[in-house]
């Protein structure tokens, strides 16, 4: 099919830009670049134009989490509750919910979870399919505790690097800014206008249209480079496309703010995994140094050494620990973009006691700030003291 005929199929269907690979015999045979990124600026659509792929993101996650089951760190029968056990309490179905059923959409959780439809297993896992976007949460979660690393470091070293998709992630880069094409609605017209400044940082604005809230992780995100890295994958791997559901506010998950939300979220489960070691050691190394934290009853301290830091939230993990707290949760993330690579991130904590009683309960913000091997936190405040519950 010539370019002017795509041309004219995705005009009478309101699609304002396409970039395409035709595959035979696992070799592209054709790749088609047509329409515009943005139907305000008219910028065209190139083989380099960067798309959000939605759930397109799930069959790439999925063939890593298969090379993980290859290389023994993970097993398609293991419940996920034995590596991450704090995501789905208190359900004795969901505790049962492996690799397996994740995968092939048996877990019985929700697609997503909401007020009306609590997160849990609505039906014994394995017994039939139902589509899951929260299984693939709780999946990258155990990917991420298996492997020790953010999941978009594991995707690019088992699947990006691999296959020469250098300009694929499942997290905003600052490089996409130039040749992103912007989400659109189902008349064609564009519903967030990314504006291109070249002085624009990754994350120092956010875009120009009206927010959506949601809450996906990036296991639900993936922003790939056009027909070309598109045919990598689909060479390489038996891609399914399932997600006929294309509003505007998919790709809204994909724009800097929420890719910035997601990846401090997973710090943030890291830093909470690091204190339910009650290990000092552990949690100081989250941190930067020097680093200044501002404790709930107004006194100030400040740390030049990780010695310092970590002798400091031993006597914190400890004191916690005496309350009986055993596990802490994570709720009501708030996440302002500073430049950059940075951000004030603020959370409210819940540490909880064995019988998941409420030991401890406060509000706290974080100066955040992204290194190459991961974010640390610059400063800590809380924003009341911090009493038993």
């Amino acid at each position: 099919m010539t370019a002017l005929a795509v041309q004219q199929l995705i005009a009478d269907a309101r699609v304002p830009g396409l970039s395409m690979a035709v595959i035979h015999d696992r070799q592209a045979t054709a790749l088609t670049a047509v329409g515009v990124r943005n139907s305000l600026d008219r910028a065209a659509v190139d083989q380099q134009t960067i798309f959000a792929a939605a759930s397109l993101s799930k069959p790439l996650f999925a063939y890593a989490v298969l090379q993980l089951v290859d290389a023994g760190k993970l097993a398609f029968d293991t419940p996920l509750s034995l590596h991450v056990p704090d995501h789905v309490t208190d359900d004795p179905r969901a505790a049962a919910v492996t690799v397996r059923h994740v995968l092939s959409h048996t877990s019985g959780l929700p697609n997503w979870r909401s007020v009306d439809l609590p997160l849990k297993a609505y039906f014994p896992p394995g017994e039939r399919f139902s589509y899951s976007g929260e299984g693939f949460v709780w999946l990258q979660r155990v990917v991420e505790a298996v492997t020790g690393e953010f999941l978009n470091t594991t995707l690019r070293r088992l699947i990006f690097e691999p296959l020469g998709m250098h300009r694929s992630s499942y997290v905003w880069q600052s490089a996409f800014e130039a040749n992103y094409a912007d989400p659109h609605d189902a008349r064609g017209a564009a519903a967030c206008h990314f504006p291109r400044v070249p002085s624009l940082k990754a994350f120092g604005r956010r875009p120009r249209c009206k927010p959506h809230r949601c809450d996906r992780p990036a296991s639900e995100t993936l922003n790939m480079s056009g027909s070309a890295a598109c045919a990598a994958a689909v060479a390489t791997l038996p891609v399914v496309v399932h997600d006929n559901n294309v509003e505007w506010h998919y790709s809204w998950r994909k724009t800097m703010t929420k890719a910035l939300e997601v990846e401090i979220s997973a710090f943030l489960n890291q830093y909470d995994e690091a204190f339910t070691t009650f290990d000092g050691d552990q949690i100081a190394a989250l941190y930067c140094i020097p680093t200044i934290t501002m404790r709930g009853d107004g006194s100030i301290h400040s740390f030049q050494s990780r010695e310092e830091i970590a002798r400091f939230f031993q006597g914190v993990a400890d004191t916690y620990r005496g309350e009986g707290g055993k596990s802490g949760t994570m709720h009501d993330l708030d996440v302002v973009p500073i430049g950059e690579r940075s951000a004030l991130a603020t959370v409210t904590w819940k540490n909880l006691r064995a019988d998941g009683s409420v030991a401890r309960q406060w509000r706290q913000s974080y100066n955040v700030v992204r290194f190459a091997e991961g974010w640390r936190i610059l400063a800590a405040t809380f924003h009341l003291s911090a009493a038993p519950g």
